[in-house]
C-alpha cells in the first residue's frame, strides 16, 4: 500500500506522521532530532525504504496574514534539498 509522510520542520525536531491505508488520517509516526542536513535526510531515507513512502507532505509555516517570512524559507529550502534526494513527490 501507498504511504504519504507528512514532515514539520522544527529548529531542534522534524515531525514526522503517517497516513493511514486509506488516507484519511495521519498518526504521529516519530520525532527526529535535527543535528546535520546530512543525517536528518539519513533517517527520512530510511523511513521512506521502510514504509514504503510514495509522497512528503513539508509544512510550509505561513504567517497569520497569508506572507512568507523566514521559516518558510527556511523550510522552502529544505524542501529542495528533499526533492533533489527522492524520486518522489514532495509537497509544501
Amino acid at each position: 500500500m501507498m504511504k504519504i509522510i507528512g514532515l514539520d520542520l522544527g529548529s531542534k525536531t522534524i515531525g514526522v506522521a503517517i497516513s493511514d491505508d486509506l488516507f484519511l488520517t495521519a498518526q504521529v509516526l516519530t520525532s527526529i532530532q535535527r543535528t546535520t542536513l546530512e543525517k536528518d535526510l539519513a533517517v527520512i531515507v530510511d523511513l521512506v525504504a521502510q514504509y514504503g513512502v510514495e509522497e512528503i507532505v513539508v509544512g510550509l509555516p505561513i504567517n497569520m496574514d497569508g506572507s512568507t517570512g523566514d521559516s518558510a524559507r527556511k523550510a522552502e529550502e529544505k524542501i529542495k534539498k528533499l526533492r533533489e534526494t527522492f524520486p518522489i513527490k514532495i509537497m509544501p
